[in-house]
């Protein structure tokens, strides 16, 4: 039993949350491992995999619509920030619309 407390304890050290920032998709948050991303641009293909997963998982078809017009960044958080943070650390992913 140790040994499989230590994997998820082992594991989590590498997790870091990231949290959408945006008018239609505000609140949805993932979990990424930082031993899978190298860039900046991973965690953005991670996160819209994933939101995009999960909104064809409910049938979402107009919110779904609304994702494919997005361009989804994080601000002033450089890919080094994001690697030292804590397990703890919230980070945000946003969306602006251009005027």
């Amino acid at each position: 039993m140790e040994n499989i407390t230590e994997n998820i304890t082992e594991k989590n050290k590498f997790c870091r949350r990231f949290v959408c920032s945006d008018e239609h998709f505000s609140g949805f948050s993932i979990d990424i491992d930082i031993r899978q991303i190298e860039t900046i641009e991973d965690i953005i293909d991670i996160f819209n995999k994933l939101l995009l997963e999960s909104l064809t998982d409910k049938n979402f078809e107009n919110l779904i619509m609304i994702l494919k017009t997005k361009e989804f960044h994080i601000h002033c958080v450089s890919i080094e920030d994001i690697l030292t943070s804590g397990k703890n650390d919230l980070h945000y992913i946003c969306h602006h619309d251009k005027f």
